[in-house]
This record gives structure tokens, C-alpha cells and sequence, in this order.
């Protein structure tokens, strides 16, 4: 295969005021079993100290986007999808925390299973065993799920950049934006999870998270 430049994975990271979690879920990306990505960091006018903990590492891999207004979440997402270089595309929150295996996982499925396009995998609340998301293993477990609720994990994902290139994300579909991305996907490709814990969220009582997926388990 011919070597290139470019990266195998671009992380895109999304952060608002995450000064209290940053440092955190840069290094878990950092310390990845998979070296060879970038991370696209994308800046909503963080008001805190968010850009200088991310400024303090001085590491090429790491790209620094300052938005000059604040426009939310979708915006964010949507300038880091087109900035991405790499062959897949690895989402993450500027508040969680990645296993150090999670790009070697995801990668296996992807690399070794060309018809799946997508690939999530379990999460789990930090420090509380009883906040989990085991998400459906199999692309048609995982659409019958989606039919009652969005069963993929925006933040845990890793996904096949070619699909993404003229798909973005609906500045119209505030809150269910991700829900809306995936069923346009979902009439494309095949989605798959590993039936691994590989991503440790934020607990945010009032997120969509906790009020969708917390008992998709139990399904």
C-alpha cells in the first residue's frame, strides 16, 4: 500500500467550557494503542480554560479550530467532519474518556468487514456500574432498535469518512441531529457495535443519553 501523509483516523472533538475534563480526554486519545491519527479540536468560544489545557500539548497531531461565535454543537460537528483528512473518522466529547483499545477495536471491525461502515460499542457513566448503554452487537439488532429510539452513540463511534463526505449534519434537527444522520445512513451501510465498554461518558442528568439509551439493554 502506498504510504501517504494523511492520517488514519481524524478524531473530531467538539469542546464548550470542559476546562474540569479536557486534559482527560486528550490523553485518552493520546494514549491509544493506534497512534496514528489527528485530532481536530473544535472550539464553540469556550469562556474558560478549555483552549489553553489544549494549547499546552505540544503535539503535531493535535489541530486547534476557534470558532469566532458561539453557534452550538451541529455547527462544531459540521466543521470538523469537512476538516477531517483521515480514512475514518473517530468521534469524542470533550467531557469523556476513551479505552486505550477503543481505535484498535473499531478498527479491526472496520478494516477486516468492508460492508460495515460504522462501528460504536458499549458505554458506561464514570464510576457508576449502574448507568450503562450496551448497545444491540448486529446491524439488523441495531435497526429494529432504531426504529424506537437512536441506538448509536455519536460520541463512541468511528465511521468510514468517504460516507460522510456530503453528509453532515442538520442545523434544523437540534437534539435529534444525530438520529436524523444515522437514518440516512442506515439506507447505505451496515452499522455494527463491539460488545466492549470502550468509552466512559459524563453523567448529565438532563442529556438525551441518559434520557434514551440508559436502558437499551434491557431491550
Amino acid at each position: 500500500m502506498e504510504k501517504t501523509n494523511l492520517p488514519l483516523i481524524s478524531v473530531i472533538l467538539p469542546v464548550y467550557n470542559v476546562a474540569s475534563y479536557i486534559k482527560e480526554a486528550i490523553q485518552s486519545i493520546l494514549d491509544q494503542t493506534i497512534q496514528d491519527f489527528e485530532i481536530i479540536v473544535i472550539d464553540d468560544c469556550s469562556t474558560d480554560k478549555t483552549i489553553e489545557i489544549v494549547n499546552s500539548y505540544k503535539d503535531d497531531r493535535i489541530k486547534i479550530i476557534t470558532k469566532d461565535k458561539n453557534k452550538g454543537l451541529i455547527d462544531s460537528l459540521n466543521i470538523g467532519f469537512k476538516a477531517a483528512k483521515g480514512k475514518y473518522i473517530a468521534r469524542m466529547d470533550g467531557d469523556d474518556i476513551s479505552d486505550s483499545k477503543r481505535f484498535e477495536k473499531q478498527l479491526q471491525i472496520l478494516e477486516n468487514n468492508p460492508e460495515i461502515k460504522v462501528c460504536g460499542s458499549w458505554l458506561q457513566a464514570f464510576g457508576n456500574d449502574d448507568k450503562i448503554i450496551k448497545h444491540k452487537e448486529k446491524h439488523e439488532q441495531i435497526l429494529v432498535n432504531m426504529m424506537a429510539h437512536c441506538s448509536m452513540s455519536l460520541g463512541s463511534v468511528m465511521l468510514d469518512r468517504v460516507w460522510v463526505e456530503g453528509e453532515y449534519f442538520d442545523e434544523n434537527k437540534k437534539h435529534v441531529e444525530d438520529y436524523d444522520f444515522w437514518l440516512r445512513a442506515f439506507m447505505k451501510f451496515k452499522f455494527h457495535h463491539v460488545k466492549q465498554y470502550l468509552y466512559n461518558y459524563l453523567l448529565q442528568s438532563d442529556s438525551l443519553t441518559n434520557q434514551i439509551n440508559i436502558n437499551e439493554s434491557k431491550r
